[in-house]
């Protein structure tokens, strides 16, 4: 459906619903045209995860690294999943 960065907007195939999801979330699918060599299977499995911000919202101060963190909203994952980061960490 739609492909950004990190997330793909994938449409279930009963209900129509459509959701963002992380890359990571997906399943791998290969058929019989799809020659999967062990150099491919160790070029997917070498790949990190890499996250796009969807949200920042709240803030608070972590007095053991001495800086504030941001609540981020990770595009493709759950809420539940959110996650407090370091202000220098975002700015990189």
């Amino acid at each position: 459906m739609r492909a950004d960065t990190h997330s793909f907007r994938v449409q279930h195939l009963i209900t129509g619903d459509e959701i963002d999801v992380h890359a990571s979330r997906l399943k791998m699918y290969s058929d019989s045209s799809l020659n999967v060599t062990d150099e491919l299977l160790e070029h997917v499995a070498a790949q990190g995860i890499i996250l796009a911000v969807d949200e920042l919202s709240e803030h608070r101060w972590n007095s053991d690294i001495m800086d504030y963190e941001i609540r981020v909203s990770w595009k493709g994952l759950q809420q539940i999943e959110d996650s407090f980061e370091p202000v220098q960490s975002l700015v990189k």
